[in-house]
């Protein structure tokens, strides 16, 4: 990934249970995860799970796990 760039998607999902759904499905797999937390210091007014972060992975091994979420637009 370092040598030829790194792609990025994202994707939307409806609401954090659903976030942590697909957390959970990758946790013990092959693709590296991490839950990002907001530290609550401008937007809210405690810490809370906003994001997912998935990869660097190989693109096949997302089939199945992200390709029926809606893209994020600009």
């Amino acid at each position: 990934w370092l040598a030829s760039g790194m792609k990025k998607v994202v994707v939307y999902v409806e609401n954090l249970e659903e976030l942590c759904d697909l957390y959970y499905k990758v946790f013990f797999g092959e693709i590296p995860a991490f839950l990002v937390i907001d530290a609550a210091r401008t937007e809210f007014t405690e810490p809370k799970v906003v994001c997912l972060g998935l990869g660097p992975a190989d693109e096949e091994l997302f089939q199945g796990l992200t390709n029926h979420l809606p893209l994020v637009a600009d």
